[in-house]
């Protein structure tokens, strides 16, 4: 109901300023016209045949190509049965009944945001991962989610292993063996929900007949032509969001590039092509913040710990860290089902040069309200922040903000990182 509301809000919006919605599936027949029906077999049979007689069409001057992507499952040659009897984080919220004991197959943000808000919702939850969690972030920082997650959520999280069965043994009832580091084990579940990555959604949409260069591996729409990230190879084609080859696969991306794009056509339609205000509709697509909304979330900016090492060198590295507990956490009476109290710490973590003002190059955080102090922060990291510019500013007390301009334990050290007091 709450998807339901939000798509019905969105298709109100378009209405409101006048740009037509139609529900239908598309396929380009040239560089200028779009084809559609809500039909998928009309869409194939125009692939095959190049009829369209039962398919509407729509002409413009650019077409902007935003399709998404799809939820994967494994392929069945690594899991029996994964296609039938798994599910994706794109079904979750439609199930029927209630998901009961859930296998979540996945090491990346979606499948950890899955297991913790199922294992929270008090669900016996196992999240399971071929390698080790969080793989394209801070692996410090991986860990400590994931021992959050396992803290207080109570998920059970397996590293470095995989299935390969799937049985269904009765009614939302399966089997799964799986493979790992620690030997081969078996286990009953209600649900497997798999979130082992994306596919573009481009297969029916006549790409490379039209001219836009697609990435043989991806899928996806190559873009960078012409110095602008989301032009195709084809001048009038445009690519946004999951679907554009290279680019981080992030709603808020996909957001401001689509709304960056969107004044930049507007200028091309008005033959402005260049110049400081056309230039300023062109996204940076560096130090973009991200948060993974976990029981205790995650936020980030910038360099990861081994991406400043192998960039800069570790010699030429000064890492600040902090853990304390927020106010609000030390004032809790929560306890665990053995009756201890229940605190959740904030860790946050500044990487910075080691010479000179110390320029921040990775900016982490984990702990309550990790996406509302990150934000902020993305403003500062833009505009070139140093430790000695956080140094020098007034913190508003008290809250977790103020920790990241008044960190004064380096890694280095060894000193303990926790804070004990104000």
């Amino acid at each position: 109901q709450s998807t339901w509301g939000m798509n019905f809000g969105f298709k109100t919006e378009l209405a409101e300023v006048g740009v037509p919605y139609v529900n239908a599936l598309a396929t380009l027949r040239d560089a200028n016209t779009i084809l559609f029906s809500p039909r998928k077999l009309h869409v194939e049979k125009f692939l095959e045949t190049k009829e369209s007689k039962d398919m509407g069409v729509v002409t413009a001057d650019y077409i902007v190509i935003a399709v998404g992507g799809r939820p994967n499952v494994l392929a069945e040659k690594v899991c029996r049965n994964s296609t039938k009897h798994a599910i994706t984080s794109d079904d979750i919220f439609s199930l029927k009944r209630a998901p009961g004991k859930t296998l979540v197959i996945g090491g990346g943000y979606i499948a950890l945001e899955c297991a913790g808000f199922l294992g929270t919702l008090g669900f016996p939850t196992t999240v399971m991962t071929r390698r080790k969690f969080l793989t394209t972030f801070d692996q410090d920082m991986a860990r400590k989610v994931v021992a959050a997650l396992e803290q207080l959520a109570h998920v059970r999280a397996i590293p470095n292993a995989l299935p390969y069965d799937i049985e269904k043994i009765g009614e939302d009832k399966y089997r799964v063996k799986w493979k790992g580091d620690k030997g081969e084990f078996e286990e009953e579940f209600n649900t497997i929900l798999m979130a082992v990555g994306r596919y573009a959604t481009t297969g029916l949409l006549n790409l490379r007949e039209v001219g836009v260069d697609v990435h043989p591996e991806s899928k996806k729409v190559v873009g960078g032509f012409d110095g602008q990230i989301e032009k195709s190879s084809v001048p009038n084609i445009y690519a946004l969001g999951d679907v554009l080859h290279g680019i981080p696969e992030l709603t808020p991306v996909a957001k401001k590039s689509g709304q960056l794009l969107a004044h930049r056509l507007a200028m091309l339609k008005r033959g402005i092509s260049d110049g400081v205000e056309f230039d300023r509709t062109r996204l940076e697509y560096t130090d973009i913040p991200t948060t993974v909304f976990t029981p205790l979330e995650y936020s980030c900016l910038g360099h990861s710990e081994e991406e400043a090492q192998k960039k800069y060198g570790q010699e030429n590295l000064e890492i600040y860290h902090v853990l304390v507990t927020p106010l609000e956490e030390a004032l809790s009476s929560r306890l665990d089902a053995e009756g201890n109290p229940v605190k959740r710490k904030a860790f946050a973590k500044l990487i910075c040069e080691k010479v000179g003002e110390q320029r921040v190059l990775g900016i982490h955080y984990l702990g309550p309200n990790a996406g509302e102090i990150m934000q902020p922060l993305a403003i500062a990291m833009k505009m070139g922040v140093t430790k000695r510019m956080l140094d020098r500013i007034v913190g508003i007390h008290p809250t977790v903000a103020e920790e990241f301009i008044q960190m004064g334990i380096t890694k280095a050290s060894g000193m303990n990182p926790e804070k004990t007091g104000c």
